[in-house]
């Protein structure tokens, strides 16, 4: 999901440049097969398995004159096939986590012959474009162009229409903490800190989004074409993909799940367009409801913390990677 949306901008001006170009997008995500807003390509369809056979169905019926991957995975019989066809190879937005086994022995010693053919890299940080070197790719075609996702984010334009029961909602009461991308690890501890906050602040409520819009979560569920209950409820349930990223609009403070699992925390890029604070990561119950609470109780501070996230929001990235997809089309 996120890969297809850190892309999106990036395949959005490149077909402005090039008017005659066609964009296929391929993803392995079931959440984006249900993706509600349309995506700017010919077609987007689940990629094939990564094995020689399908893999080369899929080159001879589309015939690509350029390969991207967007963010991390580079499948190495896709690898091959482009390789073996001449079709250039980039990344966008192309970042590596420190702990990746691939720059683990022997990963690097193997993934040497695949990456050392990939044309262009546009990492989002120095400390990425290094690790990219790492693995193979040749360091004159590793780029720091920053991340592509946040010009997505930046750009997109707000579906209000959808989401006005909400903000009739939010406006109505006290402070709001809205929780996103949340995963069933993260439940216990923030409806504990929440219990907390609520003691304290009997008029804060929360507005809660599953990662999996089917997972269990108790409180009043809330989809798209609904009208919120009466008497109003303190804990919302929002089970619609698409809505998020407009519904930290609402939030005093924001909670991004996926801090406690193996995956890592989601995308905090869309709380932070709107200069809302967001908790940290990995926190327990006790410090997330101390930092909220001290977040509620001095304006000031919280602020000063969205705006500081705000000014991390690189602008550009799409830009600075399609001057060199383009140069790779020619």
């Amino acid at each position: 999901m996120g890969e297809a949306l850190a892309i999106e901008p990036v395949i959005r001006r490149m077909t402005a440049l090039r008017p005659d170009l066609t964009a296929v997008l391929t993803f392995t995500s079931p959440s984006l097969a249900r993706w509600p807003n349309p995506l700017p390509v010919a077609r987007a369809d689940f990629a094939p398995s990564d094995t020689p056979q399908d893999m080369a169905h899929v080159f001879e019926a589309l015939d690509p004159a350029l390969l991207v991957f967007s963010r991390s995975d580079l499948w190495p019989e896709m690898l091959i096939a482009a390789n073996q066809r001449g079709v250039p190879v980039a990344v966008a937005g192309g970042t590596v986590r420190a702990t990746s086994r691939r720059l683990r022995w022997p990963a690097p010693a193997l993934l040497a012959p695949l990456y050392k053919s990939v044309t262009f890299v546009g990492a989002t940080s120095e400390l990425d474009a290094a690790r990219w070197h790492t693995m193979g790719v040749p360091r004159s075609c590793i780029y720091v162009t920053g991340d592509p996702r946040h010009d997505h984010v930046l750009e997109r334009l707000p579906s209000t229409t959808a989401l006005r029961p909400l903000a009739d909602w939010a406006s109505d009461g006290g402070p709001l903490l809205v929780a996103g991308s949340v995963e069933p690890e993260d439940l216990c501890p923030l409806m504990e800190a929440f219990g907390v906050v609520a003691r304290a602040r009997p008029d804060a409520r929360l507005l809660l989004v599953p990662h999996d819009p089917s997972a269990t979560v108790g409180g009043v569920s809330w989809a798209p074409g609904e009208s919120m209950p009466d008497p109003p409820a303190s804990v919302v349930v929002v089970r619609a993909l698409g809505l998020l990223a407009d519904l930290y609009a609402l939030a005093t403070v924001a909670y991004v799940g996926g801090s406690l699992g193996a995956r890592g925390q989601h995308s905090t890029i869309e709380p932070a367009v709107y200069a809302v604070p967001v908790l940290r990561p990995g926190a327990d119950s006790t410090a997330l409801a101390d930092q909220c609470l001290a977040w509620l109780n001095n304006t000031p501070a919280a602020r000063v913390a969205g705006l500081s996230a705000r000014s991390e929001i690189q602008t550009g990235a799409s830009h600075m990677t399609c001057g060199h997809l383009k140069a790779l089309l020619r």
